[in-house]
């Protein structure tokens, strides 16, 4: 079993946290400590077979380190990626990466003209002032479907 974080958006995860969130959610419903952390580090490693490079501190394996000042409440004091601080006492300490993306990776979409509102419109069909349509929203698994006139 693992602990996702691919189940809300980006807006919520910046309210909420994203992994921090999820330990804080599983230890205040009972899980141990130590088992929640389980279910966001060894278990997903495992799970997308990693281990052979990650999952532990030791030569030759990738190991991003965070520093705890609060274990139950995953209060965060250091971050440590590629060996390096990056983030301490809720800061980021490291300058970001640049990283110079080919020009064929940043213009994937090529339109012509400036977009409008009315780009977006579904027009009714002849005969008729209104139309239904389904709307999809982000994170559209819901089974309830979303319709609109």
């Amino acid at each position: 079993m693992a602990l996702a974080t691919d189940d809300r958006s980006a807006e919520g995860t910046l309210r909420l946290g994203a992994t921090d969130h999820n330990l804080r959610l599983a230890i205040a419903a009972g899980l141990p400590a130590e088992t929640a952390f389980r279910l966001v580090t060894l278990n997903p490693a495992r799970l997308m077979r990693l281990t052979p490079r990650v999952g532990q501190i030791a030569p030759g394996r990738y190991a991003d380190i965070v520093l705890l000042d609060d274990v139950a409440g995953v209060g965060i004091a250091e971050i440590w990626a590629d060996g390096q601080p990056v983030a301490a006492g809720g800061r980021l300490t490291a300058a970001l990466p640049m990283i110079d993306w080919p020009l064929w990776a940043r213009r994937t979409v090529q339109i012509d003209r400036p977009l409008s509102a009315a780009d977006f419109a579904v027009s009714a069909p002849p005969g008729r002032a209104t139309v239904q349509a389904a709307v999809l929203r982000p994170f559209h698994w819901a089974d309830e479907l979303l319709l609109a006139r």
